[in-house]
């Protein structure tokens, strides 16, 4: 749906790596099975932090939305309950070899200017250093995705976000669980290989 893959681009965490394309090569791979992941996401994201990110809904946004949901979407974007809502929820991911090797990454749509710093890769852990320098204020900004793997089938891990506003800077923190489901991907891994093309 237009409307989600646009509001994901404003999921400040969990859609931040999307853009960060890993170009450090890892001396190690993560030991876990590629294929398709469920993943859930939590955060301490209060309604105000994300009013403070998202203070307006965009015109471009609000003209996908149909005229009769309009009104109560822009109350719920500019009330920061649809940003808080979309991170905390469970969606799926395709992992592949690529991505265990050179960082796992959520596969949404975001801030292009986000840029890797460095990879750390182990066995049964990876961090991602990433730096984000957008035209806006709530696109600027620093972070960490940290993942440690339990076995090869689960995951834990977290997203923080440094957000380099200028009025009053602070961070956001989701925590995420995946859970292995099958090896094929099916029309995830269709979808991740055009938003890679993109």
């Amino acid at each position: 749906m237009v409307v989600v893959r646009v509001v994901n681009r404003l999921e400040l965490i969990v859609a931040v790596a999307a853009a960060v394309l890993p170009t450090l090569a890892a001396a190690d791979k993560m030991a876990l099975r590629p294929g398709l992941w469920e993943l859930t996401f939590t955060s301490g994201l209060t309604a105000e932090q994300a009013r403070r990110l998202t203070p307006k809904a965009p015109d471009e946004l609000l003209a996908t939305v149909p005229a009769a949901q309009r009104a109560e979407f822009k109350r719920l974007f500019e009330s920061g309950e649809l940003l808080r809502n979309t991170l905390n929820t469970t969606d799926t991911l395709c992992i592949t070899e690529e991505d265990l090797e050179q960082g796992i990454r959520p596969d949404t749509d975001f801030d292009q200017a986000c840029t890797v710093r460095s990879v750390t890769n182990h066995k049964t852990s990876q961090q991602v250093h990433f730096l984000c320098d957008g035209p806006d204020d709530e696109d600027k900004g620093e972070g960490v995705i940290s993942i440690a793997a339990s076995n090869p089938t689960t995951f834990t891990g977290s997203m923080t976000r440094f957000v380099a506003i200028v009025a009053k800077p602070f961070s956001i923190k989701v925590d995420m669980a995946g859970k292995w489901l099958d090896s094929q991907c099916g029309e995830e891994a269709i979808e991740e290989e055009e938003s890679r093309l993109r």
